[in-house]
């Protein structure tokens, strides 16, 4: 079950930038806390695939605060195919279905959460990361740009850190209920085998 109050402490920290009580649960948890970079720079990016999804999210809006969700184009995403995730907003913010979870990503976290919502996310123990992941996207809701994030992800995934990259999408009506989610796994962890 969600908890929405950790979920509104953890939005606060990323739209403020303090990410105390971020942080901390992530220490208790025995991981690093995650790296937030607000509206980064395309030379910032670490990874091709979030550098060409920020360009081609900057050339969709122009002039507009925001592209509209009528404007993505699986096939002007080729250099980004699988590994690009597209979410619709539920619930009042609250939650998000995934519209297409990339097939890049799926083999690292062992499903295709392609329909399902993100509080489904099966992190047995780790619901602080279903929590965190929540909380980015009624940020990005909030702020109206985009978010990198670096963030490392439980034992049971074979990664050692997801870089991300949330972009906003305006619905017909201009509200951000749309995202695209460039999701590229880092290394592996070692003691982890890459899925077949």
């Amino acid at each position: 079950m969600l908890d929405r109050a950790e979920i509104d402490r953890f939005t606060n920290a990323i739209l403020t930038g303090e990410g105390g009580p971020i942080d901390a649960v992530f220490r208790a948890n025995g991981n690093n806390p995650p790296l937030l970079r607000w509206a980064p720079d395309v030379d910032d990016l670490p990874k091709p695939q979030l550098k060409f999804l920020l360009e081609h999210w900057n050339a969709l809006r122009g002039e507009a605060a925001l592209p509209p969700r009528k404007a993505i184009d699986p096939v002007a995403l080729k250099p980004a195919l699988g590994f690009i995730m597209l979410l619709d907003a539920v619930d009042d913010g609250w939650d998000y279905v995934y519209r297409l979870y990339g097939s890049e990503i799926a083999p690292h976290v062992v499903r295709d959460y392609t329909g399902m919502r993100t509080s489904e996310l099966v992190m047995a123990g780790h619901d602080y990361i279903t929590h965190f992941y929540i909380a980015c996207y009624r940020a990005v809701r909030q702020r109206r740009a985009p978010l990198y994030t670096e963030n490392t992800p439980p034992p049971s995934v074979a990664v050692k850190v997801w870089h991300r990259l949330l972009l906003p999408f305006a619905d017909a009506a201009g509200e951000p209920n749309h995202f695209m989610v460039g999701n590229v796994p880092g290394p592996w962890r070692s003691t982890s085998t890459p899925p077949a």
